[in-house]
């Protein structure tokens, strides 16, 4: 499908979104990189007004506002098309999260959608929302069999840490309280696109804690055996995290899929 066959935004029904999504999201096992690609767009342009001068506080505040609804974006769609995948890579897990979400859609309109080139997949990754942080916990628990923060909150990864000037290998565990911090994005992102007037002030020092928060989360969950399992049981690589820094830097480039392994040689 070419760009200029997608319709117009006043014009789509949710067939037209689906594929739309599909042409911009491309292949569903590249989540991780899409995430990485979309953060460090937002952060490297908030960057641009650090550090706040004087004189131009609103002008920080308003671009501040922006990044906490492009970070909540982009943890969204991490989170939709990380869901997608595992539908689309196992029809039990398929199966599964029918029956715990049920079909919003009846079967006649489910089958108006498959013959429009839809896949069921697809259309059940849209029966469920990613809009907060109690529906990402609720939705994906069904695919670890408990709850899904829980599993993530206990789960530690040996990895490398490209930016961190030390060496060897670190062992990895989310720090205390990144539920409060994720929760917190979607609150904060659902006022500022909600209300204008809000005066809600987000520090610099809140900032970094809010985005590293988004970046450890989304990189942390991808490794999870439940999620990857082929990671989990490989003993001869081991897992690349990038934090802010790596991601507002300015050298380095996507590359050909040949070399886009997310892991090194141990």
């Amino acid at each position: 499908m070419k760009r200029c066959d997608i319709p117009s935004i006043k014009h789509m029904n949710k067939s037209d979104i689906l594929k739309q999504q599909r042409l911009h999201r491309g292949d569903a096992r590249s989540f991780v990189l899409n995430f990485l690609l979309n953060f460090a767009s937002y952060a490297r342009l908030m960057r641009t007004f650090l550090p706040a001068k004087t004189g131009k506080e609103d002008i920080f505040r308003a671009a501040m506002r922006a990044y906490v609804i492009g970070m909540a974006s982009c943890l969204e769609t991490y989170f939709r098309d990380l869901y997608l995948h595992l539908i689309q890579r196992d029809p039990v897990a398929l199966q599964r999260a029918l029956q715990a979400n049920g079909r919003r859609e009846s079967l006649s309109t489910i089958a108006r959608y498959i013959a429009d080139g839809l896949t069921e997949e697809e259309i059940a990754s849209v029966q469920v929302s990613f809009q907060n942080a109690e529906s990402i916990d609720r939705n994906f628990s069904a695919f670890v069999g408990q709850s899904f923060f829980d599993v993530l909150d206990q789960f530690e990864v040996l990895c490398a840490i490209p930016s961190v000037n030390k060496p060897g290998l670190a062992n990895l565990r989310l720090f205390p309280g990144w539920q409060d911090q994720l929760a917190r994005i979607f609150l904060l992102r659902h006022e500022f696109a909600h209300d204008a007037n809000s005066k809600t002030s987000i520090s610099p020092e809140e900032m970094r804690s809010l985005e590293t928060t988004a970046i450890l989360v989304c990189q942390v969950s991808a490794l999870l055996p439940a999620i990857s399992p082929k990671s989990a049981s490989d003993q001869n690589s081991v897992p690349v995290i990038l934090l802010i820094v790596d991601l507002v830097s300015e050298d380095w480039e996507v590359v050909s899929e040949e070399r886009l392994s997310p892991t090194v040689e141990a």
